[in-house]
C-alpha cells in the first residue's frame, strides 16, 4: 500500500548513496517543507563490482512515482556522478516544487539543479536556480558524456512546467540554464518543457534542445525576461531582490513580473525585500524568504493571540475591495495583499487561529539598536 510522509524544518546533509542520497520518495505522497538538503553525494563504489555500471541519481532528493510537495527548501551543494544533482524525478507523478533555493548543485550527466524524466510531470514555481552545473563525465566521450542542463534537464517523456522562476549563472556542456532531450543519438526519447514568467540568463549556450523542438523559442510562453535579477544580500542570505523602496539604488526587473497576484499564489506571506516587507500586488519572480512569524499579520488587536477579537475586526472588512498600502490594506484585514478581503484571507486567518506570541525578545527586555537622538531641532532619529 502506498504511504505518506511529512518532513518539516529538517536538515539532511553529508549523506552518500547510489541513488537518493539525501532523501528518497518511492510511491505515495511526500510533503517536504522548510528543509535544508545540503552536501549529499550520489555515487558508486568503484571497488564494488555490484555497483559498477549503475547510474547514480538524485544526490539531494530522488522522487520515483511519488507525488510530492517540496516547499521553502534550501537545496545546495549536492553532487551526483550521474543525473540530478539537486533533485531527480521519474515515474508518473504530479509533484510540485515551490519556493525553493536550488544552488551550487552538480550532476555530471544531466540536471545540475533538477533532472526530470520518465513521464514525470512536475510544476516548478517561484524557485531560484543559481550556480548549478552539469559539466559532463570526463571518462566518457561524445553524447555519452552528457553535460546537459546546468539548471534544469527535461527528458524521457517527462513534461515540466516552470513558472515565476530565475535561472542565473548555471553552467553545462550543453544548455547552461535549460536543456531538453536525451543526448543519445540512437535513443531519442525527448521530454516537454514549458517555461513562462521566468528570468533566464542569456548566453551562447543558455538553452539546449535536441530534436524535441524545431527551435528554442517553442519552450517559452509569456513573461520571459533576460535581465540581471540584481540579487542583493539581506538578513537571511544573498538572494533578495534589489528594490528602491527597500533602499537600494535600482529595482530588480523580477519585481512585480510574475504570473499572478502574490496573494492568490500564496506568496504574500513571504518577502524578496531586504526590509522584509511582504510581496504585494503581482508576484515577484524567484525565491522568496519566509517570515519567521507569518501569523503576526492576523493579530489585528495587537494582543499576541489570534482569537475572536481579531475575527470581529476582520469581519467588519469582509468583501471590501480596493485595499492598498495607502489604506493600510483595509486596516490589515487583506492578509494576502491582493486588494480585496475574501475567502483567501479567511483561509489565511483560519490557519493562524489561536496562534500566540510566546517568544520573548532577544535581549529581554528589548533594547534600541540605535538609541533615540535629536537629529535637528524638530526631529528625532532612532
Amino acid at each position: 500500500a502506498e504511504s505518506s510522509a511529512t518532513l518539516i524544518d529538517t536538515r539532511i546533509a553529508l549523506n552518500t548513496a547510489i541513488r537518493g542520497a539525501g532523501l528518497t520518495g518511492v510511491g505515495g505522497d511526500l510533503h517536504v517543507a522548510g528543509c535544508e538538503i545540503k552536501n549529499n553525494v550520489a555515487t558508486v563504489d568503484a571497488a564494488n563490482a555490484d555497483e559498477v555500471g549503475i547510474l547514480p541519481l538524485g544526490a539531494g532528493i530522488l522522487l520515483s512515482s511519488a507525488t510530492a510537495y517540496v516547499q521553502d527548501c534550501n537545496i545546495a551543494g549536492n553532487s551526483s556522478y550521474g543525473s540530478g544533482g539537486g533533485i531527480y524525478l521519474r515515474g508518473e507523478n504530479s509533484s510540485t516544487i515551490v519556493n525553493c533555493l536550488i544552488r551550487g548543485n552538480l550532476a555530471l550527466r544531466d540536471g545540475g539543479g533538477i533532472s526530470t524524466n520518465w513521464y514525470a510531470t512536475p510544476t516548478i514555481r517561484n524557485c531560484t536556480f543559481f550556480g548549478n552545473g552539469a559539466p559532463g563525465d570526463p571518462n566518457n566521450v561524445g553524447n555519452a558524456r552528457g553535460g546537459l542542463g546546468g539548471g534544469l534537464f527535461c527528458g524521457y517523456y517527462s513534461e515540466a512546467q516552470v513558472i515565476d522562476s530565475i535561472f542565473w549563472q548555471n553552467y553545462a556542456r550543453l544548455g547552461t540554464e535549460l536543456a531538453v532531450g536525451t543526448g543519445f543519438d540512437l535513443d531519442r526519447q525527448c521530454g516537454k518543457l514549458h517555461v513562462s514568467y521566468s528570468n533566464i540568463m542569456t548566453g551562447p549556450n543558455d538553452v539546449h534542445v535536441d530534436t524535441c523542438y524545431r527551435k528554442v523559442e517553442e519552450i517559452f510562453g509569456e513573461g520571459i525576461l533576460r535581465q540581471d535579477p540584481l540579487f542583493v544580500g539581506g538578513p537571511f542570505g544573498s538572494f533578495y531582490l534589489s528594490n528602491r523602496s527597500a533602499g537600494q539604488s535600482r529595482t530588480s526587473p523580477c519585481v512585480d513580473a510574475g504570473s499572478d497576484s502574490a496573494g492568490l499564489l500564496g506568496m504574500s506571506r513571504y518577502t524578496t525585500r531586504t526590509d522584509r516587507v511582504p510581496d504585494t500586488g503581482r508576484v515577484d519572480i524567484g525565491y522568496h524568504h519566509p517570515f519567521l512569524e507569518p501569523c503576526k499579520f492576523c493579530d489585528l488587536v495587537y494582543d499576541g493571540v489570534i482569537d475572536f477579537k481579531d475575527f470581529t475586526r476582520f469581519a467588519t472588512k469582509w468583501l471590501n475591495e480596493g485595499c492598498s498600502e495607502a489604506g493600510g490594506w483595509c486596516d490589515g484585514a487583506d492578509f494576502t495583499f491582493d486588494s480585496r478581503v475574501d475567502g483567501f484571507d479567511l483561509a489565511f486567518f483560519a490557519e493562524c487561529w489561536l496562534a500566540t506570541d510566546t517568544t520573548p525578545p532577544e535581549p529581554d527586555p528589548s533594547e534600541w539598536e540605535v538609541a533615540p537622538v535629536m537629529s535637528s531641532d524638530s526631529a528625532v532619529e532612532m
